[in-house]
Parts: structure tokens; sequence; C-alpha cells
């Protein structure tokens, strides 16, 4: 519980008697974002007197949370006591900001002039904020690809694509579906690609892509991706040959590789 403000009233009388608001968070909840705030009023004579002011009809008070404003009317009894008298109050769930964060805006109001006394008590209000509990976020990945590379030794090569809704510090990925990780850096972003080498050639690998959310340092992992690396290129047939004779050979280059000589 938080204390937002205290205050005096505005009458003759009016530094005799208090007005505070306090405030606690509760049912924070991390899928939606939210938390819920309520807010209570109080009202109190500041020395104990027979004389305090009272109305046993009830008075007019207001709380305002994040801009959504409740009214409400309630007795109270200073005589004779300098207990804080609960006079109402409110509650409002709120949204946080994007990144988790929020710091809520509060004020209320009392209508101490509807009192016995009134010309000397007077009314109050005040306002403060509430910073709430930063509630963790954690990015979406929206997309990711992986795609085998040609060109000399690009049979070894895998390039990793992605996209995320949020800002990414850095990166891991893993080519045996998350068993072990390896970091990439990258420049801040929402999106960004890099390549994986030293793999095994006509290897099939499951890919898994893991993104750090810079604000809150949380991570989010990807689903798995299977992608296979390009073959070597290999001597699908040829003929049989006397030195001198002319002769054919045939061959696969599935990752279209340049080569200037040939082992035969």
């Amino acid at each position: 519980m938080a204390t937002i403000f205290t205050v005096n009233y505005s009458g003759g009388y009016g530094d005799l008697y208090e007005f505070k608001a306090e405030a606690t968070e509760s049912n924070v909840n991390n899928s939606n974002n939210t938390s819920k705030v309520t807010v209570t009023i109080y009202v109190r004579r500041t020395n104990s007197s027979s004389n305090g002011a009272y109305n046993n009809d009830g008075t007019d008070w207001s709380i305002t949370i994040d801009g959504t404003k409740t009214s409400g009317n309630s007795s109270w009894d200073t005589r004779n006591t300098t207990a804080w008298q609960r006079l109402g109050s409110a509650s409002k769930t709120v949204t946080h900001n994007s990144n988790g964060s929020k710091t809520v805006t509060i004020s209320a109001t009392h209508e101490g002039n509807s009192a016995s006394g009134a010309s000397k008590m007077g009314n109050a209000s005040g306002s403060g904020t509430f910073k709430l509990t930063n509630i963790p976020r954690y990015a979406s990945i929206s997309s990711f690809t992986v795609s085998n590379i040609s060109g000399n030794n690009g049979l070894t090569r895998l390039k990793f694509t992605f996209k995320a809704n949020a800002t990414i510090d850095y990166v891991y990925y893993s080519t045996n579906n998350g068993s072990s990780w390896k970091g990439y850096n990258i420049a801040d972003g929402t999106s960004g690609n890099f390549e994986v080498s030293g793999l095994a050639p006509g290897t099939s690998y499951k890919c898994k892509l893991r993104v750090r959310r810079k604000d809150s340092q949380l991570t989010t992992d990807s689903s798995t991706v299977t992608k296979s690396t390009y073959d070597i290129a290999r001597f699908t047939s040829y003929s049989n040959f006397n030195l001198g004779d002319n002769f054919t050979v045939k061959y696969s280059n599935p990752a279209r590789c340049n080569y200037s000589s040939w082992n035969i």
C-alpha cells in the first residue's frame, strides 16, 4: 500500500483536518499486461475534540484513476477521535505500456463543506502518481525461415532470417532442435539475418531461433524449422576409356559450386 497524498482542507479550521488517498496494486496479469489499482480515501481530525466535524447524511467524494472517475457519498464523524475515517474506494484494471511499465495518475476530492461546521472545515482535493509493477514482456517472433546457400562453399551454410514485434539485441540459434545454443550478436532491431557455417553437406538440420528482447532481456524461442544443406558435387556416371580417347562424364552439383579441376 502506498500513500498517494495527504492534504489539509480549505476552510478556516482546515488545518485541523486531513484528507488522504492510499493505493494498492493486485491481480497482476502477465499475459494480458494488466493489473488492478484500488484507491481508498480517508478523512480525520488531527486533534481529538467534541467539536469535530461530522455528517450523518453523507458528503460527496470522487476518485479518478488513470482518467476514470468514480463518485460516491459517505457519512463520517471525527468527533472525539483522531482515527482515519474511511470515505470510499474505487478500482480500475489498468493496461501497462508495451514494455510492461506503468505509472498511474490518481486524484481525489471531498466536499467537507457539507458537514456540520461547514464554513470552518472546507473542502479538500489532492493528486499524485503511483508506479506499478513492471510486468516482464516477451518478444513475439512473427516469422522465421531457414534457407540453404548456393555458390562456392555454399553446401555447408544455412541462412537464418527472422522478424519480431519488438526490438531485439541478441539472438541465439540451434541446429539440433534446441539441445544446444550458440549466440549471434546483431544490431538492435526488429529483424535480421545471419549465416551458419561449418555444417555437414547433404544433411538435415532441425533449426530453432531464440531472440532476446532489449528492454526486458527476456527470451523467446521459435518453432522448429527443418532444412537440409546442399550436398557435395558428385560424379553420377562416366565411361571407360583408354588414354588419348574421348570420354563422357556426368555429375550432379546441387550447390552450384564452381570447380576449376576434378579428381577422377
